[in-house]
């Protein structure tokens, strides 16, 4: 069976955006393209030379299929890289069926790219090694089929870029079978797989108090404050995201709307006042839903006078929608 290995440079903080050059992926307003150049000694020649040691066919995303397809052929016939890039075959994963491949030895895996690099895996044949192509390694990734990840770690935060992983790897232990450190501080790293990820604990066998106060603090215990007249729709789904769960709802009026979980009640809005219950919750499904039967006596006090027995004038606009409110007649 053939393996797909992962060759990264990547920087502190795990971005591998335009290592080569300044005008090799601008995209995003990235502007430290070519940050490798500074630390490129011997020894990191010699790693690179040994990743490519062996043999191996390239398997690259479009985007890195077009910086390499423009460089690499037009390179000298001496350079070390170049003639090697040119015989081997090119792999090539686009979304595109009208791309159309200018460097020889190039193949497109076509519209199942997850697909055909499981046939490709399954079969005979050299190594498939990846180089840059940020965007097709999340795929990759998502579908567990890296083997081994050669990955150089440089001694570089850049804060902003395309990263290693994302969101959707698949979870795995590795094990290190390589390391090495460069005279200019980079970290050559090889791993491979290493089965599942295995968890243990430092915690007390028993719980503290303490401890106990936290947890519960932290999954229930979180608040959201949104500012504004208007609560946006972004910020009210945002909201949601306090217990891990679709769990929240919140005020929609007012320049102040909170959100609690389930184990509290809302603050009310106007007011302050902790008393006033304009929602209450519903713990089949974890959210809020309000009570129109219910309110905090300073909501429900008539507002001009202060008096309980005047008259009552009109709705109080402030909590149109919610529950019904009087204004003194003297409002």
């Amino acid at each position: 069976m053939r393996k797909i290995i992962t060759g990264a440079f990547v920087s502190l903080d795990g971005v591998m955006q335009a290592p080569g050059g300044p005008d090799e992926d601008p995209v995003g307003g990235f502007k430290y393209g070519g940050w490798v150049a500074p630390y490129f000694d011997e020894a990191m020649g010699k790693a690179v030379g040994e990743m490519f040691a062996r043999p191996f066919d390239l398997l690259l995303g479009r985007k890195t299929y077009d910086i390499f397809a423009a460089h690499w052929p037009y390179v000298a016939a001496d350079d070390p890289i170049g003639p090697l890039f040119d015989h081997i075959t090119k792999y090539v994963a686009t979304r595109n069926p009208d791309f159309k491949l200018s460097w020889q030895n190039s193949r497109v895996l076509g519209a199942d790219a997850v697909g055909a690099l499981r046939t490709l895996k399954s079969g005979e044949g050299p190594d498939l090694l990846t180089q840059g192509s940020t965007d097709f390694l999340q795929t990759l990734f998502k579908n567990d089929l890296v083997d081994e990840i050669n990955v150089f770690i440089f001694p570089v935060v850049l804060g902003k870029g395309k990263r290693l992983f994302g969101d959707g790897a698949v979870s795995g232990a590795l094990k290190l079978v390589g390391s090495k450190v460069s005279g200019s501080g980079v970290t050559i790293n090889k791993y491979v797989r290493n089965g599942d990820v295995v968890t243990g604990s430092f915690e007390f066998e028993q719980p503290t108090a303490a401890e106990l106060k936290r947890r519960r603090n932290l999954s229930c215990g979180e608040r959201v404050r949104l500012t504004g007249a208007g609560v946006p729709p972004s910020a009210r789904r945002d909201s949601r995201r306090l217990c891990g769960q679709d769990a929240l709802d919140v005020d929609r009026q007012g320049p102040h709307a909170f959100a609690r979980c389930v184990e509290y009640r809302v603050r009310n809005r106007r007011c302050g006042s902790h008393q006033c219950n304009l929602a209450q919750p519903f713990h089949s499904t974890h959210r809020w839903r309000r009570s129109p039967s219910r309110a905090c006596a300073c909501c429900s006090r008539h507002r001009a006078c202060g008096n309980r027995d005047s008259a009552p004038a009109a709705e109080d606009s402030a909590h149109r929608g919610h529950i019904p409110q009087l204004l003194c007649c003297r409002s």
